[in-house]
């Protein structure tokens, strides 16, 4: 997932905002849909490429190390411990440290939090001067849709639901002047696949987010003009 971001870097320095007579649009931003892997990877995107504005989810995960430890559980691996409900398996040979740190380096939750709990939102877990920080300085005015089946069990809702639990309330209240958008859709009777209504509205999605430009920059073109 790290060399994606690398790979979609390189494409939008080759891809800089300017004119040329053969191409009479200009690209004024930067979306980006991922499904599966590609979900882990627009969730890892949209914490470290400026440039991405807005980004679709489909069955992605913004916390690997959770989702990585729930299928080493589920398997039954010999590096997941249930007397300590599998915290040894975080640097063990399956889950080795360098793959912790690049988590540290680019997955939204071990970013935050590292290898520590998300905090209990009603205990106070919102107030951390550090955290408002990395939204201001990574989120700053992005939109998120994040599409989720209720059914299934490739990546389980479950396995996001503790950092979204935290995140959709840090963006809509707690730090809501940093105008980050979290739509959060879970649909039922779906299980790892991009469904119908998935498909549905992640295309409303992308017209929603352009129009929005659009009209920024219409108004924009207005305010000069005056």
């Amino acid at each position: 997932m790290a060399g994606l971001l690398v790979d979609v870097y390189g494409l939008d320095e080759l891809s800089p905002p300017q004119k040329s007579p053969a191409w009479e649009r200009k690209i004024d931003q930067h979306l980006a849909l991922g499904v599966s892997l590609g979900g882990h990877s627009v969730w890892q995107l949209m914490f470290a490429e400026p440039r991405v504005t807005a980004g679709a989810v489909i069955i992605g995960c913004p916390d690997y190390m959770y989702m990585l430890s729930d299928r080493a559980r589920l398997s039954r691996l010999s590096t997941y411990s249930q007397e300590d409900d599998g915290a040894s398996f975080l640097g063990s040979r399956d889950f080795p440290p360098s793959l912790i740190e690049s988590c540290k380096k680019f997955d939204p939750k071990a970013l935050i939090f590292g290898t520590s709990a998300v905090p209990d939102v009603k205990e106070g877990g919102l107030l951390d001067d550090s955290w408002k920080q990395v939204l201001h300085d990574r989120l700053r005015g992005k939109r998120f849709l994040l599409c989720s089946g209720a059914d299934d069990k490739l990546v389980p809702y479950r396995c996001s639901e503790p950092f979204l639990q935290w995140f959709k309330p840090a963006t809509s209240s707690w730090f809501k002047e940093e105008g980050v958008s979290v739509d959060d859709r879970v649909y039922l009777g779906v299980g790892h696949s991009f469904s119908v209504d998935m498909i549905a509205d992640s295309v409303q999605f992308v017209i929603d987010v352009v129009a929005g430009a659009d009209q920024g920059a219409s108004a924009s073109s207005v305010a000069s003009k005056i």
